[in-house]
């Protein structure tokens, strides 16, 4: 997963700033020439990878533990094998990609129902809303569900043609991530203005998305702008003298 990051402190008097790009790699398992591997890399992501120390190595000796479905060069569901309750699973997601996985339509939901077999944690939770704050309103119910006893949580059953089925969220399932392969342009993620206690950012919108995550020193921030051009976002009630790092996700 592409992201930005901002790093700057805020000291009364001075301010700071640095950009910086991470380098994340994705494991393809589609069997392709090297001309076919280079042409869905630069479409879909960058390029093929290039590994410049044993960190880059070990990076990509990591990516084979999961597969990335694709659709439409904006979003990705990434399987992770590792068995979690739903709130360890969306802070797994978090932490690493965007969110647990919010299913659109029926394209996404085979897409992930591709992934593998059995049953998997998506974003769909609660009082039926998705974790990374979205309004779909795709269903795909199994037969008898939802159940509506309190279970609250939603999960995949992909021997079920993909069909959903509540659960109880303490139960250790695998999940789906999604993350996005269009992430804003490193040039014009920036700060604008400053003072001790806030800071103003701007960013370019990438194709016709309007939702942000922005996250910095543990505070999450959900963003939806559905304006033409550059989004202008300010961040208040911050702590001079501090340390902040601002990750933004698209």
């Amino acid at each position: 997963m592409d992201y930005w990051l901002i790093i700057f402190v805020l000291t009364g008097a001075l301010v700071y700033v640095v950009s910086a790009q991470t380098r994340l790699y994705t494991f393809v398992s589609t069997p392709l020439n090297w001309r076919e591997a280079q042409s869905v890399c630069r479409q879909n992501y960058t390029d093929l990878a290039t590994a410049e120390s044993t960190a880059d190595i070990s990076a990509i000796i990591g990516t084979t533990s999961t597969y990335t479905g694709t659709l439409n060069d904006t979003a990705s569901f990434v399987k992770v094998d590792t068995l979690s309750n739903w709130t360890e699973a969306q802070r797994f997601c978090r932490e690493n990609y965007v969110d647990l996985a919010s299913v659109r339509n029926q394209q996404e939901n085979d897409i992930i129902n591709f992934l593998s077999d059995g049953f998997f944690w998506i974003g769909l939770h609660r009082e039926k809303q998705w974790s990374d704050g979205s309004t779909s309103l795709f269903r795909i119910w199994k037969i008898g569900q939802p159940s509506f006893i309190g279970e609250g949580c939603v999960s995949t059953a992909f021997n079920d043609s993909g069909r959903w089925s509540e659960q109880d969220c303490s139960l250790s399932l695998p999940f789906i991530c999604y993350t996005t392969n269009t992430p804003p342009n490193t040039d014009t993620f920036k700060s604008i203005g400053q003072n001790e206690t806030s800071i103003t950012l701007q960013w370019n919108q990438v194709n016709t998305n309007v939702s942000f995550v922005l996250k910095f020193n543990g505070t999450e921030r959900n963003i939806s702008e559905p304006v033409n051009g550059p989004v202008i976002y300010t961040v208040s009630s911050l702590t001079a003298g501090t340390k902040y790092t601002f990750t933004l996700f698209s």
